[in-house]
């Protein structure tokens, strides 16, 4: 494995406690995140159905009840989720620009971090 390069300490999601749901938007296409695997302040790690490319521009959606935050955010990498799996594991970073945006998503996710 690489050398780390996170900037803050990403956190596990209970996803199970979650109220809301999560979409990430890449090219104008929307992808349902079927799970979150971690996150910071600074970016988040996903399962998705679809490979992205590193370097592409996405935005982030979580909706709980009238309410939905967006990031905006870069993709990192992607690889495989497993070997056997269609699915694939995706690292996103937020966009420095939308801190506020940043410190409110995570707020709403401490919820739900173990």
């Amino acid at each position: 494995m690489g050398t780390e390069k996170r900037q803050h300490e990403r956190k596990p999601l209970r996803m199970g406690r979650c109220e809301g749901t999560f979409t990430m938007e890449v090219q104008s296409a929307f992808h349902e995140i079927s799970q979150v695997q971690d996150i910071s302040i600074s970016g988040m790690g996903v399962i998705l159905s679809v490979y992205v490319d590193p370097g592409r521009p996405v935005k982030i959606f979580y909706a709980e009840d009238d309410h939905v935050v967006s990031l905006t955010g870069t993709v990192t990498w992607c690889g495989a989720h497993s070997p056997n799996s269609s699915l694939f594991r995706v690292g996103i970073f937020f966009d420095d620009l939308y801190r506020d945006a940043n410190c409110s998503f995570h707020v709403i996710m401490s919820r739900y971090l173990t």
